[in-house]
């Protein structure tokens, strides 16, 4: 990887994105007037636009980079992109940019340093890592070619990228608005808010895709409005309930992998009111970081849309907050709050359980977000291995088991619901089976459990051996293979397990109340 330098004096270049010839022969004469001669033009090329150019400017969109011959101090960048920015608002139209112009700089034959609309920028190495082209230069000159946002997800760049980014901070932080110096910033004390503006932006097309006929208000109002109209239901009634995904999340910073906490969290609470006999309507998130990273974010949203997407419930709003000096950069905590509806005739609070009921357990994916601080313990700690590590009882990385997403069982369980087969459900979290279950259960019942009735998953049995933990920590702390508990009379028991058996699904007798 280059080192990061640059002369005293650098080659301006301004990538602009646009609409059409006109508007591009406008932007061109105002460039000359406030940066002088042009030496350079690119061909005009269309681009797999992002979503936050469909957001801002549309569809069909062009783009040319540009390049000036003479010469400037490479610590004007700042000021250059203000001007820049002021051209953008006094030719955007109902609010809306219809031109956008990116300035930055060429310092070594393979690097350009350049700002986007919030003041964050992009970097490009010889074929390219980050941003809407891959530069090649040849002797001096350079040409586009289309890229790839695989090529800046590549860890090796990314810590680069971070790099070129405080240096242009630097830089910018010494001129305002007006191109005076300026004191203390937001952005000094640790807070981005235009990087939180950029991402917001990044995720409003898939939070919108969750939306339905019910959802009243557009994605960043204050609140988020929700219908009740046609429903379907005779007596409702609101059902609620708020988590987190627990220290699951240290997985995924020791990983770099980010999408799959989302749809962990969203999976976990859709569970928790699918036990109370309810059906999701919307999901609300809270994030905080120590540092934004916009594609971090992105990708823990990308898992709250898919996830909610699966139910049918919408992603209908949330807060995202920055604060360093509470947690430490790289570092984020995620919690989320869904709300759903059940008929109060069919709500399930544990009083149409009877003894001789019979127990039904549906296979866990893994751990689910249960029990990470002590499986960390034993297979880093304990164990010595990494995320990476590959343990010939799992077939896949420790990581991958670890990250493995917690399982959603509405699909399955819902009908079940509504046909009026089931008397309890226990979502098997912290507690393991009997303290789950036992959540359900009068004083004069008991669950029994039979250990026996099922195989443990492979990763709970190399955790038990690494760890040499006892039958009944092990049964206290983890799911060990069975994610959610069906608990149903003699008869609907035979009923659910034919249903689940014709259409291939797993479904085990693992006990009964007494």
């Amino acid at each position: 990887m280059p080192e990061y330098r640059t002369p005293p004096k650098v080659k301006l270049i301004i990538a602009v994105t646009f609409q059409n010839e006109q508007q591009l022969k406008d932007v061109i004469e105002y460039l000359t007037g406030e940066f002088g001669g042009i030496d350079r033009k690119t061909d005009i090329f269309t681009f797999d636009h992002t979503d936050y150019y469909e957001e801002e400017m549309g569809n069909g969109l062009f783009k040319v980079f540009l390049s000036f011959a003479e010469l400037v101090d490479r610590g004007r960048l700042a000021e250059f992109k203000i001007i820049s920015n002021r051209y953008e608002e006094e030719t955007a139209l109902e609010g809306k940019r219809t031109v956008n112009i990116d300035p930055g700089y060429i310092g070594e034959a393979n690097l350009i340093l350049a700002s986007t609309k919030n003041f964050n920028h992009r970097v490009y190495l010889g074929n390219g890592i980050y941003g809407d082209c891959n530069m090649v230069f040849e002797e001096g000159e350079f040409r586009a070619l289309p890229w790839t946002y695989a090529d800046y997800k590549e860890e090796k760049h990314r810590g680069f990228f971070k790099e070129a980014r405080e240096i242009y901070y630097s830089q910018l932080r010494s001129v305002k608005g007006d191109g005076e110096a300026g004191g203390v910033t937001y952005r000094d004390a640790g807070v981005d808010i235009d990087e939180g503006d950029r991402a917001i932006v990044r995720i409003k097309k898939m939070v919108k895709e969750t939306f339905g006929p019910n959802v009243l208000t557009e994605l960043g109002k204050f609140g988020g409005f929700y219908s009740l109209e046609n429903t379907g239901f005779k007596e409702p009634v609101i059902v609620s309930s708020v988590d987190g995904v627990g220290t699951k999340l240290k997985v995924a910073f020791m990983s770099g992998v980010h999408n799959t906490v989302g749809q962990d969290l969203v999976n976990h609470c859709v569970n928790d009111i699918l036990c109370c006999g309810a059906r999701p309507l919307f999901f609300l998130d809270y994030l905080a970081f120590g540092k934004l990273v916009s594609d971090v974010f992105e990708d823990i949203v990308t898992g709250f849309a898919k996830a909610c997407k699966e139910v049918g419930a919408a992603l209908i709003g949330g807060e995202t907050a920055e604060m360093p000096g509470i947690y430490s950069e790289g570092e984020y905590d995620i919690s989320g709050t869904i709300v759903g509806l059940a008929e109060k005739s069919r709500i399930l609070d544990g009083s149409k359980i009877r003894k001789g009921d019979v127990i039904l357990g549906l296979p866990s994916t893994g751990l689910h977000t249960n029990g990470y601080s002590l499986a960390r313990k034993i297979l880093f700690d304990v164990g010595g291995y990494s995320t990476d590590s590959i343990l010939p009882e799992l077939e896949k990385t420790v990581g991958e088991e670890l990250l493995q997403i917690h399982k959603c069982y509405f699909t399955e369980i819902y009908p079940l619901i509504e046909a009026e087969k089931i008397s309890g459900l226990a979502h098997i979290t912290g507690g393991g089976l009997t303290g789950n279950i036992s959540r359900l259960l009068s004083e004069e019942l008991e669950a029994v459990i039979e250990w026996d009735s099922w195989d443990w998953l492979p990763i709970f049995k190399v955790m038990q051996d690494i760890g040499k933990v006892t039958d009944e920590e092990m049964r206290h702390v983890f799911n060990l293979g069975i994610g959610i508990a069906i608990i149903t009379d003699v008869q609907n028991a035979e009923i659910i397990k034919t249903g689940f058996e014709d259409t291939g699904q797993d479904v085990l007798q693992i006990g009964y109340i007494e």
